[in-house]
């Protein structure tokens, strides 16, 4: 295809993958910087940049993406996006908070590099920077229920602003009524409130829509408070089962003093408290 000069971001792109797959780094990073703007453009920049990422090219990296922000402006903020995707996901959050910062400078109205950042400093305890960021969303999107329920769930999860919290995901809820993230907020908002029984109902929801290890990780906290301590158990050992050693219901067993949990087979039933 390229010697007929037919269809060549495509099948530079193929090339680079196949180069890819047989560790040909190189070679599959000359290919990927052959796709122009199209159907696969973001997804060599995505491979090229993981590539430079994973060899500790920074610098390279940037220049990169720099180029390509200025030779393809209209794809500028997705590529301030996928940069800092990639550095945040590779545990590199000085330099993806760096690029966020320089792309919210250049699309200040940018809802998904204000939310990135957002959650970007959530996990490195800057509250004030994802407050504000989530906030600046909400200001000009009032009805957007992610940044609703995500400012809601921090502040249920990170401070003791219960009573703002349930009013932010109570929001979220009226306009995503069935959204598994959405339950499990309104659950464990609940729970910090006191209401177990209220709480137990909307997180045995999330969970049976979406049985993620962290709701598995709420549901059995509420069931533990409650004295439901074999079903709390139950819920925990199916979460380990699918993740073993997964930081947030460790670090819930760990806070509550659990010890011993059997890694056994559970029925899918138990694990999810029907």
């Amino acid at each position: 295809m390229l010697e007929l000069g037919k269809r060549t971001s495509e099948a530079n792109y193929y090339l680079g993958v196949i180069a890819e797959d047989s560790r040909e780094y190189n070679v599959a990073v000359s290919h990927f910087q052959r796709v122009s703007d199209g159907r696969h453009y973001m997804a060599a920049n995505q491979r090229l940049g993981q590539i430079l990422v994973d060899a500790g090219q920074f610098e390279e990296g940037g220049a990169w993406f720099d180029a390509q922000r200025q030779a393809v402006p209209g794809r500028a903020e997705q590529l301030f996006g996928l940069e800092a995707e990639l550095l945040g996901s590779s545990g590199y959050q000085q330099g993806s908070r760096k690029v966020l910062d320089r792309g919210i400078a250049a699309f200040p109205d940018s809802t998904s590099l204000r939310y990135a950042r957002a959650m970007l400093g959530e996990q490195q305890g800057d509250l004030g920077l994802m407050e504000r960021d989530l906030r600046a969303i909400l200001a000009r999107d009032p009805e957007n229920a992610t940044a609703l329920n995500a400012l809601g769930y921090t502040l249920a999860n990170r401070t003791d602003r219960y009573d703002e919290a349930y009013q932010l995901i109570s929001r979220a809820h009226e306009l995503d009524p069935n959204e598994p993230a959405i339950l499990d907020s309104m659950g464990w908002v609940l729970y910090r409130l006191g209401r177990y029984e209220e709480s137990l109902q909307y997180l045995q929801r999330a969970y049976a829509l979406f049985p993620d290890p962290e709701v598995a990780a709420h549901l059995g906290e509420v069931l533990w408070a409650m004295g439901e301590t074999d079903r709390a158990t139950s819920v925990w050992q199916g979460a380990l089962l699918q993740s073993p050693g997964h930081e947030i219901v460790m670090d819930t067993l760990d806070r509550l003093g659990v010890e011993d949990i059997e890694l056994v087979p559970v029925s899918s039933g138990a694990a999810q408290t029907e």
